[in-house]
């Protein structure tokens, strides 16, 4: 696991020698994460997305954080008016199941399925959703 320290305006890592502030602004603005590994005694960097991905999988997050994302993406997508008629969401096994407390939306958004799969796997970014049923 990283180790970092506070040292008066920098981060020190548990062997190496200081990281100014200037330089974790910077590697931030860039996506990137300082990793150090302490068997190694090394220091380099990654890109962020890959080290949330590293996170998500070794603590096996991945299913939760995919579930969130699509509830998330449903809020998104479908608009203010849609989601305050949303009574629940739930996502399991690539279908989102939506429970809606008006008919007449229940019935428009029936027929727009299909779309509606297509605006929530671009906002997720891959093909999570397979399909949506509307309750």
């Amino acid at each position: 696991m990283t180790d970092y320290r506070r040292d008066k305006g920098s981060l020190r890592t548990a062997d190496k020698g200081k990281i100014s502030a200037a330089d974790i602004r910077k590697m931030r603005a860039a996506g990137k994460a300082i990793i150090y590994d302490s068997n190694t005694h090394t220091e380099s960097t990654r890109p962020l997305e890959d080290v949330i991905k590293d996170f998500l999988e070794v603590y096996k997050l991945g299913p939760k954080y995919t579930k969130a994302s699509v509830e998330a993406a449903w809020s998104k997508v479908v608009g203010e008016y849609i989601s305050s008629h949303t009574a629940k969401t739930y996502f399991a096994d690539g279908i989102l199941t939506v429970y809606l407390d008006s008919a007449v939306l229940r019935n428009e958004l029936m027929f727009a399925r299909t779309n509606l799969i297509r605006y929530l796997n671009e906002e997720i970014g891959n093909e999570t959703v397979k399909d949506v049923k509307i309750r």
